[in-house]
């Protein structure tokens, strides 16, 4: 039996998992406004344990604990080089967890993470190489190459949220201009959408925030649907298909 983590910004995310990937248990609790290393490491302790006892599986036959958290993880050591979602610097997530359940733990991004678990039980590891995309706040990217996770010299070769789609375009949170992330990222469409607020926007996407109307959003074809909505699902779809191409991937 293994154990999974997901420690995320807003909730962390427990799971006891047997060899075929089949979730035995789940468990969730919400990360606190105190979210400091050692804060989050206590209370994933104390879920751990909670799981353990929840779902009556004996302790000494939870062989592996594994972790994905958003961030850059150390290929060595295993510690959370930077999380940006938890404001973490080199956090000493294995050594400390190693100790305290004395059974084997991995530390791996999220998004490595998830792509794995899709093409390892998703897909049963049928294709050799795989693109993960994964839209959210953010973009994540994750890439199976030779049946094996490709992570790059620094640990961040998957991250596909960052290739720049139009050099004029939107400003990015990594600093540059027009990556994938910034045109399809839901934290930037909001940000779009605030904006046109304030600067005096109320069409039909204003109605629908609004709750003044249940037009749905295939009805909508104004000007801030253009730049938001239509503007997302273009990039997206002409994006995915471009990595396509350049990678030569199966899946």
């Amino acid at each position: 039996m293994r154990i999974g983590i997901d420690i995320g910004g807003t909730k962390i995310l427990a799971g006891v998992v047997d060899e075929y990937g089949n979730v035995i248990h789940k468990k969730k609790i919400l990360t606190g406004e105190d979210k400091s290393y050692p804060t989050v490491r206590n209370d994933i302790a104390t879920l751990i344990n909670g799981i353990i006892k929840d779902s009556q599986v004996d302790r000494k036959d939870i062989d592996r604990i594994g972790f994905a958290c958003a961030g850059q993880i150390d290929k060595v050591s295993q510690n959370i080089i930077f999380s940006p979602n938890l404001g973490w610097h080199d956090a000493p997530l294995k050594r400390d967890f190693e100790r305290l359940f004395e059974v084997e733990i991995f530390v791996e991004n999220d998004v490595n993470a998830a792509t794995y678990g899709e093409w390892k039980f998703g897909l049963n590891g049928g294709p050799d190489d795989v693109v993960g995309v994964f839209v959210g706040t953010g973009i994540g990217g994750g890439l199976i190459i030779n049946r094996k996770l490709y992570r790059g010299f620094s640990g961040v070769g998957g991250e596909l949220g960052h290739i720049m789609v139009n050099p004029y375009g939107y400003e990015c949170n990594c600093g540059n201009r027009g990556c994938f992330e910034a045109y399809c990222g839901g934290s930037y469409i909001i940000g779009r959408v605030k904006k046109a607020i304030e600067d005096g926007y109320r069409g039909k996407l204003w109605d629908i925030i609004a709750l003044t109307t249940h037009h749905s959003l295939k009805n909508i074809r104004d000007g801030m649907y253009k730049i938001t909505i239509q503007s997302k699902f273009k990039k997206l779809t002409k994006t995915i298909k471009k990595l396509f191409i350049k990678a030569n991937k199966e899946k």
